[in-house]
């Protein structure tokens, strides 16, 4: 009668058991902080909702990108000035 034997592996093959396998350390500041990264979310936000609801008012697509970004600009601009640091 013969045995099953597992097959050998190399170190670097991971398994099952190695698995969750922990994130890379990060070295250094943030990219972004976090209220950076807030006031470009909520003024991206702001943005797409002018270009499509300028869009859904006339359906001229340029019109509604010029209205997006401009929105965009003014949202950010406003939002850095209204959230304190």
């Amino acid at each position: 009668m013969s045995t099953l034997q597992q097959p050998s592996r190399t170190p670097d093959q991971a398994t099952s058991q190695d698995w969750p396998a922990e994130p890379p350390a990060v070295e250094g500041p943030p990219l972004l902080s976090l209220r950076s990264a807030f006031v470009l979310t909520a003024a991206v936000l702001v943005g797409i909702g002018v270009g499509l609801l300028t869009c859904a008012a006339e359906p001229n697509t340029a019109a509604a990108v010029l209205a997006g970004v401009a929105a965009f600009g003014v949202s950010a601009s406003g939002l850095h000035k209204l959230i304190g640091s």
